[in-house]
């Protein structure tokens, strides 16, 4: 089975970012950190989230992109460690 596809948009100095991507690297999942303030126009315009970071997650099997911000360890689990 295909790993999901994990990005983390997040900004410098942000600590609901650090702890996401804390988060990540303890459950030894592959993730792409990419910059939310040079997405903001799309974060802003499309997912109308305020609050870094913003996490997307896709199903390799659906191509479904799932998002959600802010760090949230259920929402990481749900997504990330659910059989």
């Amino acid at each position: 089975m295909a790993q999901k596809e994990v990005t983390v948009y997040s900004k410098p100095a942000c600590a609901q970012c650090t702890a996401t991507k804390r988060w990540l690297t303890s459950k030894e999942i592959d993730f792409v950190e990419d910059d939310a303030v040079g997405n903001l126009d799309h974060i802003l315009a499309l997912l109308r989230f305020k609050q870094a970071p913003v996490i997307r997650v896709v199903d390799p099997q659906s191509g479904t992109a799932t998002f959600w911000y802010g760090y949230n360890p259920g929402e990481l689990e749900k997504h990330l460690l659910a059989a």
